[in-house]
């Protein structure tokens, strides 16, 4: 399928046969295009996560939907390295009311004590790297 890996942030399956892409904000519209491409994918523009797809499950079923959906959120937040990417599922959460746990702090041994970290405020590098609606849902077939 040649789907561009690097600009490809995060995949979970929400369901038995759908997957959520996370992406780069300027490779989303390319991969919708290329998933439209093919006839046995179907793309969902508009989803909830964190609710089911179908509107008459159980309460149980919402639960278990909605817990699922936080521990896929805590378990990327904690995965990542990108702090673009951190603030993003940050801002996921935070629109659910989930309290995301604090990324642990890594010392990084290549940092000397004589090291210097410059910070450029006039720069917002994630509007450019992920956008409000960064995230795309993807359907296969049953067979």
């Amino acid at each position: 399928m040649r789907f561009r890996l690097s600009k490809i942030y995060s995949l979970d399956f929400i369901g038995k046969k759908t997957l959520e892409f996370t992406v780069s904000a300027d490779y989303a519209a390319a991969l919708i295009q290329k998933v439209r491409s093919y006839p046995f994918l179907t793309v969902h523009d508009k989803v909830n996560p964190e609710q089911p797809i179908d509107k008459n499950a159980s309460e149980q079923v919402k639960t278990t939907v909605r817990n699922a959906y936080t521990e896929r959120l805590q378990r990327a937040f904690a995965a990542t390295k990108r702090p673009e990417l951190a603030a993003y599922f940050k801002d996921l959460a935070s629109e659910s009311n989930i309290a995301l746990e604090p990324l642990p702090v890594q010392p990084n041994p290549i940092l000397a004590a004589d090291s210097m970290t410059v910070d450029n405020p006039n720069i917002d590098i994630t509007a450019d790297i992920i956008s409000q609606d960064g995230s795309i849902v993807l359907e296969s077939p049953e067979y």
